[in-house]
Order: structure tokens, then sequence, then C-alpha cells
């Protein structure tokens, strides 16, 4: 539910498999898994306050889940730096 909810409920299995399989080679180097599992835990965090307080997802949640796990990214490779 909620107005991003034909975005979010229709992404086709093939595009998903390629988004993945592009992003593997990421995944190769050992310092990117930790930050992949930080924004991979970022997004279900949101995803399940966004269906509490709003019942769905809505377009707005899609675009801070976005600036969020970027800037979760970049915090997980900073604190991997020191």
């Amino acid at each position: 539910e909620g107005t991003a909810a034909r975005t979010v409920g229709n992404v086709q299995p093939m595009a998903l498999g390629l988004a993945g399989a592009a992003s593997l080679p990421a995944l190769l180097a050992p310092e990117m898994v930790p930050v992949a599992a930080v924004m991979a835990l970022l997004t279900l965090v949101i995803r399940r306050r966004a269906q509490r307080a709003l019942g769905g997802v809505t377009g707005d949640v899609l675009g801070a889940c976005c600036e969020l796990c970027e800037t979760s990214g970049y915090v997980a490779l900073a604190f991997q730096a020191l």
C-alpha cells in the first residue's frame, strides 16, 4: 500500500536479478560487505517504519531511503578507514 506501491510492488524478477548481478563485483571487495550490510539493514528498517507509520511506502520514503542509505554507506566506509 502507499503511493509508491506500484513502483515497489512491480519490480520484475529479471530487473532485480540484473541489479544484483551488476552490484556483485563491488561486493567482491571485502571492505564493501559491511557497507552493503549497513545499507540493507537501514532499508529494511525504513520500510518497516513506513509501513507502520504511513501504511506503506511513498515516493518521499523511497527518496529518503536512497539518501540515508548513501550517507550511511559513506559513514561506514569512513569508519573503516580509521
